[in-house]
């Protein structure tokens, strides 16, 4: 599990995501209103909103009331060139901010951070969902737990899956003989 999480505000400086894109490798990222926790926003999202240098505006601007439709943004192809986008955007979003809760999923799953590991572990392996955001009392984001992380649990079902069927099979009272 993840303790360090990088979250993102609503509204961002266009360098600083960039540097903190190019910081870390994370997948996911938590984004904060300010209620807290909101949703989650995908690094390639992340990346393919920095391409559209219409999107970013001046700080005392007004918010933008028109967003680009998802299938413009949403790609699930990692970029060749994420570096080059990064360094642009360091370069020429100093002064500009761009808002990323149109873009940002609502509907991801968060936990209370004293939520049980095995009912997280069913929760990532029944869904099929990759990153689990863990949330204190005041709703901010305290970890992030993906299937990487509880991998673990995995092998040690199996492991006892095959323990049982071992032991079942060398019994000399079972009924298989």
């Amino acid at each position: 599990m993840t303790r360090s999480v990088t979250t993102l505000n609503q509204k961002v400086n266009v360098s600083d995501l960039a540097s903190s894109l190019k910081g870390n490798k994370h997948m996911s990222f938590p984004v904060l209103d300010d209620k807290g926790y909101c949703g989650t926003i995908n690094r390639i999202d992340l990346i393919q909103l920095l391409q559209h240098r219409e999107l970013f505006q001046l700080p005392d601007e007004p918010q933008r009331t028109d967003v680009l439709k998802f299938h413009s943004v949403h790609t699930d192809k990692v970029h060749d060139d994420e570096d080059l986008i990064l360094d642009s955007a360091i370069e020429h979003g100093s002064e500009k901010n761009l808002y990323i809760l149109p873009y940002t999923n609502r509907s991801s799953i968060a936990l209370p951070d004293s939520f049980s590991l095995h009912r997280a572990y069913l929760l990532l392996r029944t869904l099929g969902i990759r990153v689990l955001v863990l949330l204190d009392d005041r709703n901010m984001p305290s970890g992030i737990l993906t299937r990487k992380d509880l991998m673990g649990f995995a092998v040690e079902e199996k492991l006892q899956a095959s323990i049982t069927r071992s032991l079942s099979e060398s019994d000399p009272n079972s009924k298989n003989q």
